[in-house]
């Protein structure tokens, strides 16, 4: 969180927020290297990759817990906000599953996914739009609730996911990777005046 309190409460008079956010936790069925432990890994390195850029906002991270069992962590954060502190988060950003599958999926707010798509070409990814089914199963759906910008990344085509199979070994790091570096592109675009 470079250039923050870290607490949503002690913001600065005007000053915008975005929160990146992962599941912290595994389905009961498998080891969950992918859903969720890639995702926790990815969101330390976009922390990392954040500090010392200049952006017109502030950052604070979040793992979230109980995501498995009705985004439990997510919607009790949300639920700690004041209005005044929701408008304050210009888009909050949700990793999930990037460790495995062939290419990157987008969820959430129209423009959001719309700038990464671009983004991840630009980058030569390959992408695609989750369905609206999908792309309410993790955390970001407890902010987009609450009227706040989201952005869902995920790769969902992973043949283990929910399975004994989800393991370490399956992870594949430059997918990871492409996570990592489509997202600090992104932030790069928000925070404007009116979001």
């Amino acid at each position: 969180e470079p250039g923050g309190t870290g607490r949503l409460e002690q913001l600065p008079c005007g000053r915008k927020w975005g929160i990146g956010g992962a599941p912290d936790d595994s389905g009961p069925a498998g080891p969950g290297a992918n859903d969720n432990a890639s995702v926790v890994g990815t969101l330390l390195e976009l922390a990392t990759a954040v500090r010392g850029r200049q952006y017109p906002f502030d950052f604070v991270f979040i793992a979230f817990g109980d995501e498995e069992v009705g985004l439990v962590g997510s919607k009790k954060y949300v639920e700690t906000l004041a209005a005044s502190q929701r408008a304050q988060i210009v888009a909050m950003i949700n990793l999930d599953m990037v460790g495995v599958g062939t290419r990157m999926e987008f969820g959430g707010d129209p423009g959001l996914v719309s700038r990464a798509q671009s983004a991840s070409r630009q980058m030569g990814y390959q992408t695609g739009e989750l369905s609206s089914k999908l792309g309410s199963s993790s955390d970001h759906a407890s902010f987009r609730e609450a009227a706040i910008p989201v952005l869902f990344f995920d790769s969902s085509d992973d043949p283990n996911y929910h399975t004994t199979k989800d393991t370490a070994d399956r992870v594949t790091p430059i997918k990871r990777e492409q996570a990592g570096k489509v997202a600090p592109q992104l932030l790069s675009t928000r925070g404007r005046c009116g979001r």
